[in-house]
């Protein structure tokens, strides 16, 4: 009777073991774990620059939107863009502060300047994540500007509220002030060292880049 009792433990004991995943398994796993990783980053790496030339190549003579043939073209292209970029960290400091120069949009605010106003020149967004600003700017050369200045809150990963606290005409006779109005948020889709794509709270679309 002892005898077989001692022998169900040593068999219970033998395949509580068999059953734990072995150091040496669990090992392996994490090390296939990293690999794919790996593996996939390099696989979307080249994916994404394609995907980039081919957006930059759409958005080529569009005038920064005012000519819409290619505008669901455009959309659905950036959006592959950003889904190759999907789970990345792209609000912080060293990533999304910076002079973004506008190259295509669907904001009809901004379209609507470019097209009643055959002087306005370039288009930026002045991001600062650490004084928590956010500027809106069309150049009017060679002394004028419009200016709509936002506070800002980073809100995830990938989103940033705002919130317009002032808003200006810059002239060469000085400043007219105008009333800010509005709020919202803006959603990175993509952001690289020379490329940023966002979304808003109005479904709009902003593709700028580093200037």
């Amino acid at each position: 009777m002892a005898g077989n009792v001692g022998r169900v433990r040593s068999d219970i004991r033998r395949h509580v073991r068999d059953a734990r995943p072995s150091r040496t398994r669990a090992s392996a796993q994490g090390w296939w774990k990293d690999w794919e990783g790996t593996w996939k980053g390099w696989q979307d790496g080249p994916k994404a620059k394609k995907k980039k030339r081919e957006l930059l190549r759409l958005i080529q003579g569009t005038k920064r939107g005012l000519v819409e043939d290619r505008k669901e073209e455009i959309r659905r292209c950036a959006m592959e863009l950003g889904d190759l970029a999907s789970g990345s960290t792209n609000t912080a400091e060293e990533v999304l502060s910076a002079k973004w120069k506008l190259l295509w949009t669907t904001e009809k605010e901004t379209l609507f300047i470019f097209e009643k106003f055959a002087s306005a020149g370039e288009a930026y967004q002045v991001i600062d994540v650490q004084e928590a600003t956010l500027q809106n700017i069309i150049e009017f050369p060679p002394e004028g500007a419009f200016t709509v200045e936002s506070k800002i809150t980073v809100t995830s990963p990938t989103r940033v509220d705002f919130r317009f606290e002032a808003a200006r005409i810059q002239t060469k006779f000085g400043s007219i002030p105008l009333p800010p109005f509005g709020k919202g948020w803006f959603e990175n889709i993509y952001v690289d060292d020379t490329l940023r794509l966002s979304s808003d709270s109005r479904g709009d679309l902003l593709i700028v880049e580093r200037s």
